[in-house]
């Protein structure tokens, strides 16, 4: 189960999506350095198992830019939404 998991994290950094203007490349570039720090915080945590909580708490703890703690909201919102897309969730952050 556990290399199931890894593999779908895997395929979400390396699939991702394409940002708004069709950039793959940045987009990948993007979400693998933010990934990095979010593993480092919530790796070893089943995505199912963190809260919204969680997200929020480590968020204000940091001491990112605005910018950057909305850019790290919106990579984590977009991973539970492909969690949820392909069963692994049964809602994704804010219960869509």
């Amino acid at each position: 189960m556990i290399s199931q998991e890894l593999h779908g994290i895997r395929s979400f950094i390396c699939n991702g999506t394409r940002s708004k203007r069709g950039n793959l490349r940045r987009t990948l570039t993007q979400y693998r350095s933010y990934m990095k720090v979010i593993c480092a915080e919530f790796g070893s945590t089943k995505v199912a198992r963190i809260a919204q909580a969680d997200i929020e708490d480590w968020l204000s703890e940091s001491e990112w830019a605005p910018r950057t703690r909305k850019n790290y909201l919106v990579t984590l919102m977009t991973l539970f939404e492909w969690a949820r897309d392909r069963g692994y969730l049964v809602t994704s952050i804010g219960g869509t």
